[in-house]
C-alpha cells in the first residue's frame, strides 16, 4: 500500500488537502474537508447557494488533481450550519455536482465551521485500475 499526498492549487497548512492510497485493483482518494472558498482562499459570501456550489467545485478540482472525477466518489460526509435554513442549498449543490451518480452520503448539522463557512464536505473516491 502506498499513500501519496496530492498537490492542489491551495495546498498548504498542516494537513494534506487530499491523499491517494494505492491498493490492489485501484486507488482510494480521500479529500479533506472542503469549504466554499475560491482559489484565493476567501470564502464565497454572495449567497448560501454560491458557497455550497463553490465547495463542491473545490472537491472536483481536488479529485482532478489526483486524476479522478466526481463520478469516482463513493462516499460524502457533509456538515451544515443551521440545517433548517441551509440544508436545501447543500442538497441542491450536491445534486448538481453528482447528477446521475449518487454516492453514499451523510449530512450532519453543526453550530460552527472554520472561517465562518456554512458548509463543509469531505469525500472518498475509488478509481479502479484500467
Amino acid at each position: 500500500m502506498t499513500v501519496t499526498r496530492i498537490e492542489t492549487p491551495w495546498t498548504g497548512g498542516t494537513y494534506s488537502d487530499s491523499v491517494t492510497v494505492s491498493l490492489p485493483g485501484g486507488r482510494l482518494i480521500f479529500v479533506s474537508g472542503q469549504i466554499g472558498a475560491g482559489l484565493d482562499g476567501k470564502l464565497v459570501v454572495d449567497s448560501p447557494q454560491a458557497e455550497a456550489d463553490q465547495m463542491f467545485d473545490r472537491v472536483r478540482i481536488s479529485l482532478e488533481s489526483a486524476g479522478a472525477g466526481l463520478q469516482h466518489v463513493v462516499k460524502i460526509t457533509g456538515w451544515v450550519v443551521d440545517f433548517d435554513h441551509n440544508f436545501r442549498y447543500y442538497n441542491e449543490a450536491r445534486g448538481k455536482a453528482f447528477a446521475g451518480h449518487l454516492p453514499a452520503s451523510a449530512a450532519v448539522e453543526t453550530t460552527r465551521l472554520s472561517f465562518g463557512a456554512l458548509f463543509e464536505v469531505e469525500t472518498i473516491a475509488f478509481v479502479p485500475d484500467e
